[in-house]
């Protein structure tokens, strides 16, 4: 207890210290303005911001190919070299309206046309104007890329699974596991922090998010050491929605989809002035159907145990889903924002399984064992909620900023399931011989702290020092009671167990970063040190702890060869530290036949991340493609072993080391006006090597994987999509998941100017997406298959309402009026 004080002490002590302390870092400065030429300040049209980051482009008329484009600066900035023409500059950004400047004359005597350029946020004016301005579903920023979820007709209606479905390079297997370039050691953040809403289980709490909740998904492959080291394969990041619209205006929604599937959300906001408040409500209730098979066979010396096993599950689901909060601007240089999320998912299940079970030795036929019909009947709630408060303060004209938040995140979930299994005499005979019930009761609860601090400063025009520190403490508590009766002898109870699991963890982080750009390069370099101090404890046994600190550095480089290719290479440090899950020793025993166990002794897995890219922007186009190898120490998965009785335990390992090595190609552009397509492909190869669990254990092989969304506008108010994956064989330890592919589609129609709009999709439209394992050992050969819910037709309704202020349609007036060139930029 002594020690877990020292360690807080220590931790406040820490932060505090960096809240107060700024580090330094380097930012990206763009060319230094030029003699003759363009030049221009970019900012926000409402906060008269700058948007650090934009696209500016300069544009020649007649010709749809930038003659040269660069990244706005961090302080708002941008300068074009011209020789005497006529040009015009394009600025766009994400979630903002893109801007078109008029055309202008730089010739002997106006050698330079100075722009102030303000940006408008996205907005739908309704019974005014028309949408304002669209955004990209798919755009790549500095350092991850953006996917806009509003924007995939397919999602509409669905679960964060299958938003995530939609995203290039992302895919899911049968439970629902996320992977990326074929790493599954992912971190998931909700609003950049992690999140109770998905309560330590990903698979559970993603299908119970839904999508109309999110606004946009980043996914970032290789982050930096200014983000949490954790997540060997990267960080995907799940931004919630939030207005920020003057005035009073929202959206109501409604979906129905055939299999039992319903959802409702509505959202409003309401600005004034310095304050803006928004809030949310969605409801999504859903019957999925699982039915799955499993073929098992293991062989000791000279006799094997055959067994064939078939499951149906059906399960309801209920999830409630609010979101609130507000932002207030104190100064010109000073604002806060409070946020809170509640999540409550109530379900039951119903799921039947039969199990046949042989004996084969030589000399002999096969021989019946025994058959099983196992039912399993229960019901589970969960609730979480998320209370987070951020602040954020500039200095010195700009040169400077602090930004710190905290957030508070609560979850428990209960789980009551009721098993009763009867035992029949002779195969497929169905005479009932002995009938038995089973109980588990299982209880989780989960809270975490989490708070930051960040300073940035920015030294010179082109250096840019950031630094911060962060504290991260979570506490797990689990619980399982379970008791065996025996129905043909007045239940009489044959055995009862209780239990008991907790886990603590607590993170002190700090970070310093630099970035420098001289002329057509930019180089950032970073280092971030994480201590961790870990303490579980099991049943009445004493409580075990370890602690262990890691530096992970990282460097970026970046050259623009030219105004439309850029070169980038970045290394990255990362870890994968063990979660509760992983490590909890409770016996899940509701399959029987096939037991899970977590692993408490296992240890964090640290990986060495690579990467090498090109961006290439063509008339037509734009083609990224990435190199990269990614070495993982002590790699964490799942691990299958047979006892000699039959029964199959998965529990979880460290494997000795694992390599990737591969290249990603994304390309986006216009076939016509009408259609865009999106071209995602990968192509890797994976070696693991787990000869220090059993010898001679491990895979190597290719892998690919490619997506294609393609987006049809057919006509003003009409859109469509059609999109389509494939995922090739991916290894394992012990096996491999069989090739899985599928298609979707989806058509939008919109009325009285996007007031009112109903999308009609089709998921799974071949009926494809089939998941099937086979895994391999020394002692046994093991293969399952497990189908979803597919082929689901959802229609949904969606209206927008509210009205904006008149000062903002004056004031967007004002914006076009000064946007046009001609004045001197008033720095």
């Amino acid at each position: 207890m002594s020690h877990r004080l020292n360690f807080l002490l220590r931790a406040s002590q820490l932060l505090c210290c960096f809240m107060f302390i700024p580090f330094f870092s380097f930012a990206q400065i763009l060319e230094e303005v030029a003699p003759a030429g363009s030049e221009g300040l970019v900012v926000d049209a409402n906060t008269n911001k700058p948007v650090p980051f934009s696209t500016a482009a300069l544009m020649q008329p007649g010709n749809t190919l930038p003659l040269a484009t660069m990244l706005v600066s961090d302080n708002g900035t941008f300068a074009f070299k011209a020789s005497a023409n006529t040009f015009y500059v394009r600025v766009s950004f994400l979630g903002y309206t893109t801007f078109v400047s008029d055309t202008f004359n730089l010739d002997v005597t106006n050698k330079t046309r100075k722009l102030k350029i303000k940006l408008s946020p996205t907005a739908t004016q309704l019974n005014e104007v028309e949408v304002s301005g669209q955004k990209n579903y798919a755009q790549n920023n500095l350092d991850r890329k953006v996917y806009t979820i509003d924007k995939d007709l397919v999602a509409v209606g669905g679960s964060a699974s299958d938003a995530l479905k939609q995203i290039p390079a992302i895919n899911l297997d049968q439970d629902n596991n996320v992977n990326m370039r074929g790493s599954d050691n992912l971190q998931i953040l909700v609003d950049g922090r992690p999140s109770g809403m998905l309560g330590g289980d990903n698979q559970s709490g993603l299908e119970q998010l839904p999508a109309s909740s999110i606004e946009r998904i980043e996914v970032i492959s290789n982050p930096s050491s200014q983000f949490d080291a954790a997540g060997t394969g990267g960080i995907i990041n799940i931004v919630l929605k939030k207005n920020v619209q003057k005035g009073f205006n929202g959206n109501a929604s409604v979906n129905v989809s055939t299999r039992n599937k319903y959802g409702a959300n509505v959202g409003i906001n309401a600005m004034y002035k310095k304050l803006n408040v928004f809030a949310s409500y969605a409801i999504r209730d859903a019957r999925n159907l699982m039915i799955g098979t499993l073929d098992r066979t293991a062989t000791f010396v000279d006799t094997a145990f055959t067994l064939e096993q078939s499951s149906r599950n059906i399960t309801k689901q209920t999830t409630h889903t609010f979101r609130t909060g507000g932002d207030y601007q104190l100064s010109k240089s000073a604002s806060v924002t409070t946020s809170i999320n509640f999540n409550r998912n109530d379900g039951s299940r119903d799921e039947n399984i039969y199990y046949d079970n042989f004996l084969l030795q030589p000399n002999y036929p096969q021989q019946f064992v025994s058959q099983q019909l196992r039912t399993n009947a229960g019901n589970d709630w969960r609730w979480s909620y998320d209370i987070a408060a951020g602040f954020r303060k500039s200095f010195a004209a700009g040169k400077a900023e602090w930004n710190t938040d905290a957030t508070y995140s609560r979850n428990a979930r209960s789980d009551n399931q009721d098993a009763t299994i009867k035992f029949f005499d002779g195969f497929r005979d169905f005479v009932e011989s002995q009938s038995m019930l089973q109980n588990f009761k299982v209880g989780n609860g989960l809270q975490s702290l989490n708070t930051q601090s960040d300073v940035t400063w920015r030294a010179t025009k082109k250096i840019k020092i950031d630094g911060g520190a962060k504290y991260f403490g979570r506490t797990s508590n689990n619980s399982l009671n379970q008791y065996e009766s025996e129905f043909t002898n007045n239940n009489h109870i044959l055995s009862a167990s209780s239990t008991q699991f907790s886990f603590t963890e607590n993170i002190t982080a700090a970070y310093v970063m630099g970035l420098y750009s001289i002329g057509k390069v930019s180089v950032q370099a970073g280092l971030r040190n994480e201590n961790t101090f870990n303490q579980f404890k099991y049943k009445d046994s004493e409580s075990t702890s370890r602690s262990f600190n890691h530096f992970f550095p990282s460097v970026f480089f970046r050259y623009n060869s030219s105004a439309t290719n850029e070169i980038g290479a970045s290394y990255g440090k990362r870890i994968q530290r063990p979660n509760a899950e992983q490590q909890n020793p409770f016996t899940d025993f509701s399959d029987p036949q096939n037991i899970r166990v977590g692993n408490p002794n296992l240890v964090p897995e640290l990986i060495h991340s690579f990467e090498l890219s090109n961006k290439k922007i063509f008339s037509f186009t734009t083609l990224n493609t990435t190199l990269y190898y990614r070495y993982n120490q002590n790699h964490i998965q799942r691990f299958r072993k047979v006892t000699s009785d039959g029964f199959s335990v998965m529990t979880f390992i460290n494997s000795a080391w694992r390599k990737d090595y591969g290249v990603e190609i994304s390309a986006t552009g216009d076939i016509t006006k009408w259609w865009n397509v999106l071209l995602n492909v990968n192509f890797f190869n994976q070696e693991i090597n787990a000869g220090n669990i059993e010898q001679n254990l491990g895979r190597k092989g290719f892998s690919w994987s490619t997506r294609m969304n393609n987006n049809f506008k057919l006509q003003k108010t009409l859109t469509a999509q059609l999109s389509g994956s494939y995922n090739s064989i991916m290894r394992g330890a012990q096996g491999q998941l069989q090739p899985v592919y599928s298609a979707d589609v989806a058509i939008k129609k919109d009325w009285m100017k996007s007031k009112y709009s109903l999308t009609i999709g089709l998921a799974d439209i071949f009926d494809t997406r089939i998941f099937q394992v086979r895994n391999t050992s020394t002692y046994f050969d093991f293969e399952f298959e497990r189908k979803r819910d597919t082929r689901i037709l959802t229609f949904t309704f969606n209206y927008r309402f509210g009205r904006f202020d008149d000062k903002q349609k004056q004031q967007r007036n004002n914006d076009k009026q000064n946007d046009r060139p001609g004045g001197e930029m008033d720095f």
